[in-house]
């Protein structure tokens, strides 16, 4: 949902109340079929029903990310969280990969640092431009709005790439040297309670 300020805390309290219940109340059927999933690996038929799942996401993205009909993403979400914690095909056997694994621990200092980064590096793609005229950022327009962001063509995808992997290595510092000793620091408070 295209949502920030307006009524995004009522859809992070709508999309968490949604998988906070279904873990309340599937969580050990799902641990019970995982176990047997697992024990006979990956199946077609969940491989197939995980492959609908994504194709439903991207289609539901694509058509309500920008409208009211955003307001069922966490419903759609819920659905594929529900899927996917079966972990039955091929797909969530690609996700328990030690690099998906790995982007999984980041996923919230990734969150946190996104925007930063992106930004940081298109002011310093603006820098070179400005001295070697390569094209990497131009004039784009998002959600309706004038914006400025990596420009189109090769050099536009390179600056793509390079964005991610200084996103994900930020993140990996800020995991390393924020979120692991705070999460251990609580957990040393949260002891003494």
């Amino acid at each position: 949902m295209d949502v920030s300020y307006d009524f995004g805390f009522i859809r992070c309290l709508y999309g968490f109340s949604l998988g906070a219940l279904l873990a309340w109340f599937q969580h050990d059927s799902i641990a019970g079929a995982r176990q047997v999933l697992l024990a006979n690996g990956p199946r077609m038929s969940w491989t197939l029903a995980e492959i609908v799942m994504v194709a439903v996401i991207v289609l539901f993205i694509s058509l309500a990310g920008d409208n009211d009909a955003g307001i069922a993403a966490p419903l759609v979400f819920a659905l594929a969280l529900f899927l996917f914690a079966h972990e039955g095909g091929w797909i969530s056997a690609l996700l328990r990969t030690p690099f998906m694994l790995t982007l999984g621990a980041l996923s919230y200092s990734i969150y946190m640092v996104y925007i930063f980064v992106q930004a940081r590096l298109i002011n310093a793609a603006g820098i070179v431009e400005r001295k070697l005229g390569l094209g990497l950022i131009g004039d784009i327009v998002l959600r309706g709005e004038p914006a400025t962001g990596f420009g189109a063509g090769w050099t536009g995808t390179v600056a793509i790439v390079v964005m991610l992997a200084a996103t994900i290595a930020v993140s990996w510092v800020t995991w390393c040297l924020v979120e692991m000793p705070a999460m251990a620091w609580f957990r040393r408070l949260s002891k003494r309670i």
